[in-house]
């Protein structure tokens, strides 16, 4: 079984974590989180605050509220961005990777997780960058842990 399975995504109404999805042009949309033991899956997130898009053109905005926000999934679940294993990055235009992947490397390069950056249409004009998380709670073996 999951544990800690659920839909997490910052809201305007709840903070980090607040368990309510957001919206995009009507429909539902949310960052996935799932725990299953010590391994931690986040899915596709975006630079969003309820129903808006966060950063406007800045893509190293953009980056930062996405590891923001994986930041606060993750410590919802007992895990801290030091416990990231794999970060995938889809990246709209791949001219904008240096100010992502500078980004990336400002909260991530202590910690040097695998990572893969790939151009990919996104889901919405508005978004920038999106970003799949993998982390591993050393020593903990259950959600509650």
């Amino acid at each position: 079984a999951l544990a800690g399975a659920g839909l997490l995504d910052l809201c305007d109404h709840g903070g980090p974590a607040c368990g309510h999805p957001g919206t995009h042009r009507g429909l539902e949309t949310a960052q996935t989180t799932t725990r299953l033991g010590r391994r931690i899956a986040i899915s596709g997130t975006t630079a969003t605050l309820g129903s808006r898009a966060i950063g406007g053109d800045d893509p190293a905005a953009q980056m930062h509220c996405v590891i923001d926000k994986v930041e606060g999934a993750l410590q919802s679940l007992g895990a801290r961005l030091e416990d990231v294993v794999r970060t995938r990055v889809f990246v709209k235009d791949g001219g904008q990777w240096e100010p992502i992947a500078r980004a990336h490397g400002e909260r991530f390069g202590h910690i040097l997780p695998a990572n893969t950056m790939v151009g990919a249409p996104l889901i919405g004009d508005e978004y920038l960058v999106e970003m799949e998380v993998d982390a591993e709670v050393p020593g903990s073996t259950s959600a509650s842990d």
